[in-house]
């Protein structure tokens, strides 16, 4: 068992670079439960939040001006402010205020007469609020044109549908699924995407780092002429990789028991999400095995690892989720295999009960995770015996 235990010795050399992608997950893993357990703790009602703001109406005596006053103030935050320049503008260095609204003399009269008038702001640098605000006056006087429009003459019969227009509301209401499973957000799909990510970085940097030590010209001549057989050689290598990956797989699942045991509740649930994590492991030793094959170099291997896992993270769902992703980028993503695992995780979480039809869904998932497993160990072997002729040359 020289290689097999030569092959542990190579793995606990890089034992703390390894640990990283397990302190990652852990990590990732205690912020979703901090940022969920804050979502429990908000409250389910809406209320709208106004904006400071100060009107300085210089149309005095104009019924529309005085209308769209009080109709701003219903729901922001009113501070007077004298109309003075340097006051005002006193005001907004300091943020005292964060819109200021001059309404020109004149304007009530103007606008009611059709006449093209415009209404004057300073806003804070960058402000969002003022953006809501600028859509409250539009409201206002885009209802009050309506009527004009319509022929009613009559200034304060106008204002008076308008301000019973805009005081009416309309209830919403949330509908839950009664389904607990049901939600993509979930934390243990949230965990169990992520384990993708850590996964393939340490598939990647261990069977890499292994077949670049042993992969070396001058080792691999020697090794040649040594009074081990090539079948026991390769075998205990596969041994020694098949370890690592096992041990990944289990200090992986361990840490998630370990912290969202109360979510993984469902033996059914926790079943499937451990077999697919287990193909898609397949998948990853299948990745790491082609990396090594092609990689001679520890600077190059860092690289590698890098853009795989993060470019096949990004694109196929587990930092971003799948159902704000474009039509484009899932398309070209269903040609990388982490789509494959993140879709099965999400159907998964959002199974009600277990039937024949929800499953052949998921298990057409893991078909194509081993398909994709297959292609990546015939292409490894391929290059491997090619390289291998090459490097006894």
């Amino acid at each position: 068992m020289s290689v097999f235990n030569t092959s542990m010795k190579i793995l606990r050399s890089k034992l703390p670079i390894l640990l990283i992608y397990v302190v990652v997950i852990v990590m990732v893993s205690i912020l979703m439960m901090a940022a969920m357990g804050s979502q429990e703790n908000v409250s389910d009602t809406f209320e709208q939040k106004g904006c400071a703001i100060t009107v300085i109406n210089r149309d005095l005596g104009g019924k529309l001006s005085e209308g769209l006053e009080e109709f701003l103030f219903r729901t922001n935050q009113k501070v007077s402010i004298d109309d003075d320049k340097e006051k005002l503008q006193d005001a907004l260095y300091y943020e005292n205020t964060a819109y200021i609204l001059l309404i020109p003399e004149g304007f009530s009269e103007a606008f009611l007469a059709g006449e093209e008038v415009f209404l004057s702001k300073t806003t804070l640098p960058d402000s969002i609020e003022s953006y809501y605000v600028d859509m409250q006056i539009d409201q206002y006087l885009n209802a009050v044109r309506l009527y004009m429009q319509a022929g009613i003459k009559n200034t304060e019969e106008i204002l008076e549908f308008v301000s019973a227009d805009l005081d009416s509301s309309a209830n919403a209401e949330i509908i839950v699924s009664e389904n607990p499973n049901s939600d993509d957000s979930q934390l243990h799909i949230f965990y169990f995407n992520y384990l993708s990510y850590s996964m393939l970085a340490l598939m990647i940097l261990g069977i890499s780092t292994i077949l670049i030590s042993f992969h070396q010209k001058d080792l691999y001549r020697r090794n040649l002429c040594a009074p081990i057989k090539l079948i026991r050689m390769n075998g205990e290598l596969i041994l020694g990789i098949s370890v690592f990956a096992g041990a990944c797989y289990f200090i992986l699942i361990g840490c998630g028991l370990a912290l969202h045991w109360e979510k993984l509740w469902d033996f059914k649930l926790l079943s499937l999400l451990c077999l697919n994590f287990l193909v898609f492991s397949i998948v990853c030793v299948g990745i790491g095995f082609l990396t090594g094959v092609f990689v001679r170099s520890y600077n190059v291997q860092s690289a590698v690892a890098n853009v795989v896992t993060l470019s096949m993270s990004f694109l196929c769902g587990v930092f971003v989720p799948q159902s704000i992703m474009s039509a484009s980028v899932l398309k070209f993503s269903q040609f990388l295999p982490a789509y494959w695992y993140v879709k099965a995780n999400h159907l998964i979480g959002s199974l009600s009960d277990i039937s024949l039809e929800q499953l052949k869904a998921i298990l057409g998932c893991l078909g194509i995770e081993l398909l994709f497993a297959a292609a990546l160990f015939a292409a490894a072997l391929a290059i491997s015996k090619k390289k291998r002729f090459m490097d006894c040359l």
